[in-house]
């Protein structure tokens, strides 16, 4: 089975533009088949964030040097129990769209 990541707070938020974007965060477990554990990964999450705006046709930027994904680690806010954006501040106006992702020791990944 795929981990599971739990976004905290909407999905969609609105952020302005050179202001610290106040991250809810995202939690992640693994629900193993085996004896019906799970596990926590929150602490194992990293964050892609990819831009969009009204001259780009994809959701997901093209692989060129000035809209090319940021992957980032996430901070683990020991308060919240989530991972989280740190100081992140958008810099230009249009979409940015983040993920929270996180694989297990086999490899499958889990995103959202």
């Amino acid at each position: 089975l795929r981990p599971v990541v739990l976004l905290r707070g909407d999905y969609c938020v609105i952020s302005k533009v050179d202001k610290i974007f106040v991250d809810p965060g995202a939690t992640a477990l693994d629900l193993k088949q085996e004896y019906g554990k799970e596990s926590v990964l929150t602490d194992l999450i990293k964050i892609k964030i990819s831009f969009q705006s009204k001259e780009t046709d994809d959701v997901v930027p093209k692989d060129t040097p000035q809209n090319e994904p940021l992957l980032t680690p996430a901070y683990l806010d020991p308060r919240y129990k989530a991972a989280k954006l740190l100081n992140w501040i958008p810099d230009k106006v249009g979409m940015y769209v983040i993920t929270y992702f996180v694989s297990d020791e086999k490899g499958n990944m889990g995103k959202a």
